[in-house]
């Protein structure tokens, strides 16, 4: 489905992504094409995920997570320094889907499973890890990635200027909801 939308907008817009000037719309060639091509990205990544899922794939790393790791402090950390070298969004959708929104109401439900609520605390670190961690290297999102391209910067350029920057403020953000989770919950 998504190739035939791509085949689609490749035709019909041919004139519009050769040419330097568009034909008839005063909106930037390169902004018709690059929004066409998020949107698409975002389409693609939607659908990998719901293909994961209804295979069972996210539930066997739910599984596997709940019986390694236990920690959702640790599975924030690792999802986040994954999403520094892939693509955030997708990783954060992903992480976001692995575990299903569980009903607060349960009586039996452990100190773990309460972090699963909706609005629980695995839901706030698994976005704040999974978009701080992909500003690590300028590959781990569209932003670095559009740096990158623009401003001829290297990842070596930026991993010696930014990345220590950025890993700090990560870990002051989750020493903050450490704390705040600690002492107000």
């Amino acid at each position: 489905m998504l190739g035939v939308l791509w085949v689609v907008n490749e035709i019909i817009n041919r004139k519009r992504i050769l040419s330097d000037q568009p034909l008839t719309t005063r909106t930037n060639r390169s902004l018709q094409y690059e929004v066409m091509q998020m949107i698409m990205f975002f389409l693609g990544v939607g659908l990998s995920v719901d293909i994961l899922i209804e295979v069972g794939a996210m539930q066997h790393v739910a599984y596997w997570c709940d019986q390694n790791i236990h920690n959702i402090y640790i599975l924030s950390l690792v999802l986040g320094a994954v999403s520094s070298v892939m693509d955030n969004v997708a990783l954060v959708i992903s992480g976001i889907s692995i575990y299903p929104v569980l009903d607060g109401n349960t009586p039996d439900m452990t100190e773990y499973m309460q972090s699963f609520v909706e609005n629980g605390q695995y839901w706030h670190l698994i976005t704040l890890s999974g978009c701080v961690g992909g500003c690590l290297l300028p590959i781990g999102n569209t932003a670095g990635y559009a740096l990158m391209k623009s401003e001829d910067v290297t990842i070596w350029w930026y991993f010696k200027h930014i990345t220590g920057k950025v890993l700090l403020g990560w870990f002051c953000a989750l020493g903050v909801y450490f704390l705040v989770d600690y002492f107000l919950r």
